[in-house]
């Protein structure tokens, strides 16, 4: 499994996309990076409809991170910038 694979790095690992399982609502995903020990970043909607089904997982002990929703006008998807700070 790729949990697994990522589990063998010491460094910081973020896994981020389009998941299409809404946090707002309860997310399976979400329930199973958080026992992995990854941090979910996004906070509020992704979507038009109000779904949060893009998620940003970070699993770091170094970095402070940040995520901010930003509209785009072409897509029912906003955009997900991403901070990583030491």
């Amino acid at each position: 499994m790729l949990l697994e694979w990522l589990d063998s790095f010491d460094k910081t690992v973020a896994v981020m996309g389009d998941f299409n399982d809404d946090v707002l609502t309860s997310s399976s995903i979400c329930h199973v990076m958080m026992a992995k020990g990854f941090v979910q970043h996004v906070t509020q909607p992704t979507t038009e409809r109000g779904t949060l089904i893009d998620h940003v997982y970070v699993k770091t002990s170094v970095y402070d991170v940040q995520s901010l929703v930003l509209p785009v006008y072409f897509s029912d998807h906003e955009s997900i910038l991403s901070s990583f700070t030491l």
